[in-house]
């Protein structure tokens, strides 16, 4: 679980999947695959979905901080 909190505090950094798949020279399913399995071990959703930007819960603000 630490290693995928990693990747979700690369994603916050970066901006977006797309820029962290890139940085990180990891496939974007790869990366929403572990943020799927993070947010189910946390029992919370750390992104908004549907939106036309990257955006946070407020959840994942905590978890990023």
């Amino acid at each position: 679980m630490f290693d995928n909190l990693s990747l979700f505090i690369d994603i916050v950094d970066c901006g977006s999947y797309s820029k962290a798949s890139s940085k990180l020279g990891l496939y974007q399913s790869k990366i929403s695959r572990k943020m799927k399995t993070l947010e189910d071990a946390l029992g919370t959703k750390l992104f908004k979905k549907n939106t036309p930007k990257m955006e946070i819960t407020d959840n994942g603000m905590i978890a990023y901080k």
